[in-house]
Parts: structure tokens; sequence; C-alpha cells
């Protein structure tokens, strides 16, 4: 008896130290909070602030011209204009150059990398930046990132760029009039989450090349990407750099859990509403409100819904489709990837509201474009669907319940998909558990 007792005891106080990653089973990476802290109405991003903190001393000096950011890892070039404005293919040519030097892996950042420099509590990312370490941030110029407008290129001619003063981002020719600034990058993920660091980056999505197939403008689909990418190297669908998304859920590409009236995103940890509102649409205010309704009613069980806010509605975005306007409904870019893998709805012209608000105009909010691109709405006129979201972890690690009885060892935690229930982890001897909720949380 006092063995057991002694095992059970054991085995209780490892759990409190290895329940964090109990917590986080549901999800492969943590997205980061947007930095917004001011509250402009009940619910929205500045009075949850939802995602994790990042690190007190975020960004940090070399000394060697680089800044490592320590929220993600990555490792930045610290001077925002070296190598001047350029086209995208002499962008991808320039970086490349620097390989020759101390390291072998400067990329031009994919989407999702340049996007995890914003700030979204400041009205000007670049001059933020530019306190933090970096020099030259570009306020009134956009910078290239990897990554093709559309990546299953059926535009094989534009890629995006990003507006790092303001939170805008659009497509342009590669070889047309846009001449960019890059800002290099090394080091990060590559497929496996690193537990170093509190926000990984996941892939874009991104697989496929293009390469010129005659100049000025004539860009091909290389897909698979091999070396016919010749003289572009180190597009986004090449590298493909970031935490790969899980294939263990049971919609159609594996990311996602279907289910009842849910979706588990297993990248996240997120649970979503199945539906997307798309024949709901509200001002912001009203979303809002349509949230704290959820919750006053426990829609589907649940009574911590939310607005998701702009971190949390880009991460569901698949760069690997294009939005065409081409009227025809089953092909309308990111947000039919979602309702191919379950979600309900129609995506043709919509933006979906989030819960962040336009720092530089606080009458307006972000919404996300059905084609990947940003827009800031009018908090109180512009009609937007709305995306319900909420954290699908356990809560506390005391309510992770470990009972060694005569047959064995019994563990229960949180249930992911109710809040209410228990789940079993290892089935032995019903007369030996202990359940309950100890701290009173649900």
């Amino acid at each position: 008896m006092k063995a057991s007792r002694f095992i059970c005891l054991m085995i209780l106080a490892v759990s409190l130290f290895i329940y964090p990653v109990i917590a986080n089973a549901g999800g492969v990476i943590s997205l980061p909070k947007t930095g917004q802290t001011t509250s402009y109405y009940a619910g929205d991003d500045g009075a949850i602030q939802a995602g994790v903190d990042s690190p007190a001393i975020r960004f940090a000096d070399t000394g060697n011209g680089t800044i490592i950011d320590n929220l993600t890892g990555l490792e930045w070039l610290k001077v925002g204009n070296s190598g001047g404005a350029m086209l995208w293919k002499d962008a991808l040519a320039y970086v490349d150059t620097l390989n020759s030097g101390t390291h072998s892996d400067w990329r031009m950042p994919n989407m999702y990398e340049m996007e995890s420099l914003r700030n979204y509590g400041v009205a000007n990312h670049a001059s933020w930046l530019n306190t933090q370490g970096f020099q030259d941030i570009q306020t009134g110029a956009p910078y290239w990132v990897s990554t093709h407008y559309g990546a299953d290129l059926q535009d094989p001619t534009s890629a995006w760029f990003v507006y790092m003063a303001s939170a805008g981002r659009n497509y342009d020719g590669k070889n047309y009039n846009g001449l960019y600034y890059v800002l290099p990058v090394r080091g990060g993920q590559a497929n496996s989450a690193d537990p170093a660091y509190p926000a990984n980056i996941p892939k874009t999505g991104d697989d496929a090349c293009a390469r010129l197939n005659a100049l000025p403008y004539d860009w091909i689909v290389s897909d698979p990407c091999n070396d016919n990418y010749g003289d572009a190297p180190g597009q986004d669908g090449q590298l493909k750099m970031g935490v790969a998304w899980p294939t263990n859920g049971n919609s159609p590409d594996g990311r996602f859990t279907v289910g009842t009236g849910t979706m588990l995103d297993n990248l996240t940890g997120l649970m979503w509403t199945a539906s997307l509102n798309t024949s709901n649409k509200l001002t912001w205010t009203g979303a809002l409100d349509a949230i704290a309704n959820y919750n006053a009613t426990n829609y589907l069980g649940y009574n911590d819904w939310r607005l998701a806010n702009m971190n949390e509605v880009q991460s569901l975005i698949n760069y690997n489709v294009l939005w065409l306007d081409d009227g025809d409904p089953n092909y309308e870019g990111h947000w039919q990837y979602l309702i191919n893998q379950g979600f309900t709805g129609d995506t043709y012209w919509n933006s979906f509201w989030t819960s962040t608000t336009n720092p530089s105009d606080t009458t307006k909010a972000y919404a996300i474009n059905v084609d990947g691109r940003e827009q800031s709405s009018l908090k109180a006129s512009a009609l937007n669907p709305w995306m319900a979201v909420r954290n699908a972890t356990a809560k506390s690690r005391d309510d992770v319940i470990i009972d060694f009885g005569a047959s064995g060892l019994w563990a229960f935690m949180n249930n992911l998909y109710n809040n209410t229930a228990w789940q079993q982890l290892n089935n032995l001897d019903p007369d030996s558990i202990t359940t309950g909720d100890m701290d009173g949380d649900g």
C-alpha cells in the first residue's frame, strides 16, 4: 500500500511538470499576441489579448549586423534598405549573394515570416521596429516576400509584398514596375516545432515555383520545384520553411478535426465554429455582441468564444490557393480551402472581421479579404462575416487526475472537445478512478 501511494504521489508530481505539454496537445504551435493592448469594445483584441507573450527582450542585436527575434527564433538582417529597391527576381538573387558569407541559409522571408514582425499595438510597424534595434526599415515603401500570389501558380507572374508602415499587403508582377525592398532572414523552424521559442512560424502552404520563360514578363510554372527555378532561387515553394501542418485530423488534408459544429485546428490548437457566418454579416460591434450571446447561451457547449484576432484569422490562410474573380462559387480562394476541409458557408467576395482595431484609425477594424489581402473597414457601417474561436486546450494543470489503483494507472484530463467531460487516457479499472474539478474552473 505504501509503495502504491508513493508511486501515485510521484506520478502526480511529475504530471505537474509535464502537464504544460499535455495542455498544448491540441496544437503544434502557439500564436503570439498581436500587440494590441487598448480595448475599444467589450470582447475585442485589446480586451482579450489572446496568444502567447513576447519575451521580455524580444529582439537581440548580435553585434554582427543581424537581429535575433526571441519570439520566433528568426534572425534578420539589421538594416532594412540593404540592396535597395528592386524587382522580385533581383531581390531573390541579391539575398542569394549573402550565402557566400558566414551563413548559407539567408533567404527572402515568406509571408508568415514577414508578418511575424508586426505589432498591432502601434500605428506604424516600421517606425516601431526602428526603435527595437533595426535600422532603416522603410516607412513609405513595401517589402517583397517569397510567397507567390496563388502558390498553385495560376498567376505565376505575381508575388506578394508587405507594407511595414501599415498593415497593408498586396501583390504585384514580379518583373513589372514593382521596385520594392527585401529584408533577408535566416534560421527559424524547418518542419518541426522548436520549443525554445514561444511562437513558431508555420509553413505557408506554397509548394510550387516559377521560372522565367522569356523576358520581361513571362513566368511559367516549375512544379514541383527543382533545378528549373534557375534564375530565381529561394522561392517559398522551394524552401518551404516553417512548421509542417499536422495530418492527424479527419478533414481531407488532415489539418483539422471536424466536430459537431466545430473545427479543431491541429496546427494551432484553436477550435473554430464550423459556420463562417457568411449569411449573417454584421458590423464589427454586432459581431462582438453576437459572440457575447454565444457565451451567454453556452453555444455548442462552451462559454469562452471570442472574435478571432488578426493573427488567428491569418493562421487559416493557405497560400497554395488563389482567388479568382471568375464568378465560380466553387473556386474562391483561401476561404474555399476552409470549406473543402469542413467549414460551412460561401466565400464569394467575402472579407472576414477580426477583433483587431486599426490603431491608425480607431473607427476601423481589420478584415481579411477572400484573396488574403488585409483591409481596414468602418466598424459602425461595414457588414462582414465573422469567425468565432476559442482555445481548445485543458484550462489548468490541476484538472489532470492520476490514480494508481489495484489494476494500474488511470489518468483523466479536461476533454478537448467538451469542457464539462473528462477524457480517459488509459483504460484500466473504473473502480480505481478519482474524478473531479479540483479548482472549480469547469
